[in-house]
């Protein structure tokens, strides 16, 4: 009885010490990418949804629905993080929208924003959305480009 009470104490320990050295050996998650970090957001409904688009189809920027890359993401505290993976290097080009009624869609009155938005730059049009050129971000293709867009309500 005493020996199995030993034996049960000493695994015990040995776990306990154990535990941490297994735990800190994890690595770290490490990805290649861009991220977005959105700011500015007025309220926690809905989410933010950040497009990308690649300079190859720079011609197309924004249309929607001709975007690289698309990710819908929850608001904190004002702020969203959208994150793209495994991008080569080259030049990108972003666009993000509060959709806060959580209809997917980018909604306008007459043409006139309803929803908040920004692009890549922090470019602020006036009449009409800019071009690829104006949004235009360059990524080496390593480690993680972190970008910051201020949303705009009007």
């Amino acid at each position: 009885m005493l020996l199995k009470r030993f034996t049960f104490a000493f695994i015990l320990a040995v776990i306990w010490i154990a535990a941490p050295v297994v735990v800190q050996s994890q690595p770290m998650e490490q990805w290649n990418g861009i991220r977005i970090v959105v700011s500015g957001v007025r309220n926690q409904k809905g989410s933010v949804i950040c497009s990308l688009w690649a300079g190859a189809n720079a011609d197309r920027f924004p249309k929607t629905g001709t975007e690289m890359r698309e990710v819908s993401v929850p608001i904190d505290q004002g702020q969203a993080v959208c994150e793209f993976k495994a991008l080569a290097a080259g030049a990108y080009a972003g666009t993000v929208f509060h959709d806060e009624n959580g209809n997917g869609k980018f909604d306008r009155r007459f043409g006139y924003p309803l929803e908040g938005y920004g692009f890549t730059n922090n470019v602020n049009p006036t009449i009409k959305a800019p071009p690829f050129d104006e949004c235009k971000i360059q990524y080496a293709g390593k480690d993680i480009l972190t970008v910051s867009i201020s949303m705009i309500y009007r």
